[in-house]
């Protein structure tokens, strides 16, 4: 696999959503950055959402790793060691929707699809092809294409998918070429790695959702390995149209749903539901429910969301069990700021682990997951 220098980083304290940016903005739990075991080279994969391929540059070289190949959506590295599994799993960066080990250089699609089986059967892998211009929006159906599906019908013919849903991914992508040309790359199952293709869960939004709404808080379950059980009580901030309170009601949980904005009339009309159409900052305390979960996705920057979500999550802090908290970074975003946002949210949630993750829904926002530790 060439090796390609990245580009330079610029110095400007603000850049675009995705540009490089200083390289001590640290991962979803502000772990240090170490370097991984020595040994021969290795290949690391992550998939991102288009567009912010450089962050996950800036995320990835605190370990240790050069770029070595971008496309949209994907960006390879290249490290002058041996790596394995558990290695990887210690690169936890917010950009990446899943990392992984490339299993060799590129390579022409009969000789990946040979090298996918082969990695699978040995674990008992499902095996999926992905669309070079991969993760192209917020659903899984754009993971694939007509290329991309015409290369699993071959991968089918000779491997026939695993009954386990929960099984290790293996992955292949087209990333050069036409054709005969064509080249492909694999990445490696790493089993409990944001497994599922793509590093994007496979949900459908229902039709009794009044918004995409629905699948952030699903995504947002999944990936901070949140429990919410027909017990819980949950505040949903910025609730309105409703997509998040309906996720809530499906998994039994009472919701005091507060925006500005009205609520779906049939989800406001619920008898699970009490809708209170005010700005976040008139609260009464005294009006909030002991909540053992708690949403917030406002049409707000991260310093005046959190100002106003403050005297809430002190309020609530007793009860809760767990929360999400959505972060609007904007068109123009410089990574450097969000160590400082974790602080502030750390300060916030005493006893709680943090993780952060640009999930599936998200565009240039990011999203915090909170746990109460143990």
């Amino acid at each position: 696999m060439p090796e390609r220098r990245p580009p330079a980083r610029p110095s400007a304290p603000a850049t675009p959503v995705g540009a490089a940016v200083a390289s001590s903005t640290p991962g979803p739990s502000s772990t240090p950055a170490k370097p991984v075991a020595r040994g021969p080279s290795s290949f690391v994969v992550s998939l991102c959402r288009p567009g912010f391929e450089s962050a996950v540059i800036t995320e990835l070289s605190g370990f240790g790793l050069r770029m070595a190949f971008r496309r949209p959506g994907l960006v390879s590295f290249k490290v002058d060691q041996q790596i394995t599994s558990d290695d990887v799993r210690q690169l936890s960066t917010i950009f990446s929707r899943r990392i992984g080990l490339a299993a060799g250089p590129f390579e022409p699609e009969a000789a990946a699809i040979d090298r996918a089986i082969d990695l699978a059967e040995g674990v008992g892998a499902r095996i999926f092809a992905l669309t070079r211009e991969g993760l192209l929006d917020d659903e899984p159906r754009d993971l694939v294409d007509a290329e991309a599906m015409a290369v699993q019908d071959a991968i089918d013919a000779r491997y026939p998918p695993p009954d386990d849903v929960d099984a290790p991914v293996v992955e292949v992508i087209c990333v050069d070429g036409e054709g005969d040309e064509a080249r492909f790359i694999v990445i490696k199952a790493i089993s409990g790695l944001l497994d599922c293709p793509g590093g994007m869960p496979s949900l459908e939004v229902p039709a009794t959702s009044p918004s995409k709404g629905w699948r952030n808080l699903e995504d947002a379950v999944r990936r901070f390995d949140l429990s919410l059980g027909k017990d819980d009580i949950a505040v949903d901030l910025g609730a309105a149209p409703g997509g998040v309170t309906r996720a809530l009601v499906d998994r039994g949980l009472r919701v005091m749903a507060i925006d500005t904005n009205p609520l779906d009339p049939a989800l406001a009309a619920n008898e699970r539901v009490k809708n209170l159409c005010i700005p976040i900052e008139k609260i009464d305390l005294d009006w909030l429910p002991r909540a053992t979960f708690l949403f917030l996705d406002v049409n707000q920057p991260p310093r005046s969301a959190l100002a106003a979500l403050a005297p809430i999550a002190e309020h609530l802090l007793p009860s809760l069990h767990s929360a999400v908290l959505t972060l609007k970074l904007g068109a123009r975003v410089s990574l450097d700021e969000i160590p400082h946002w974790q602080a502030i949210i750390r300060r916030m949630f005493p006893g709680f682990d943090m993780q952060l993750a640009q999930l599936p829904g998200n565009k240039s926002d990011i999203s915090v997951g909170l746990r109460r530790r143990q």
